[in-house]
């Protein structure tokens, strides 16, 4: 990775946790499209475009598709990481894959005693319907390959 960042006079990350990324900046753009790329939106402040990937031969890819979404007068930064640190970043606390809920919204009493079966139709906006879809069309669009549940007192955290 070192000599693909003097290559391509990329600077380049070595340690996630010391960037900041815009969460209000990642959450504009197409998460398919962020993980086909590898990319990463850090920030985007008075023109200049911070971006972290890992394959210096997308950044054309990158550079169109970043102008697409903030405009075309645009200088971008780039940062260079590994996929390790990109997917460590993706699957940690920090990501918008993360998807919180508070348990008392979520309430049983549409559901009878009876039912061990719920059955879902596609006019079904439940609570638990519209949670269960939300998390698998999340889960698909980011491509995971796990989802982590983890109950609070409150509130429980899914990790994708």
């Amino acid at each position: 990775m070192e000599f693909q960042g003097l290559i391509y006079n990329y600077k380049i990350i070595k340690d996630i946790t010391q960037i900041n990324v815009d969460k209000e900046l990642l959450q504009r753009f197409d998460s398919d499209k962020l993980a086909k790329l590898k990319m990463i939106p850090i920030t985007y402040n008075n023109k200049m475009f911070e971006v972290m990937f890992t394959n210096p031969a997308s950044s054309i890819v990158i550079e169109d598709y970043i102008k697409e979404m903030v405009g075309k007068n645009v200088d971008i930064d780039y940062f260079l990481i590994s996929e390790s640190i990109y997917n460590k970043y993706i699957n940690s606390d920090t990501t918008v894959g993360i998807i919180e809920y508070d348990l008392d919204s979520i309430s049983s009493d549409d559901m009878d005693e009876e039912s061990q079966i719920y059955d879902v139709t596609n006019e079904d906006t439940s609570t638990i319907v519209t949670l269960a879809n939300t998390l698998f069309f999340k889960a698909a669009r980011v491509k995971s390959s796990d989802i982590h549940i983890e109950p609070f007192d409150e509130t429980m955290r899914i990790r994708l």
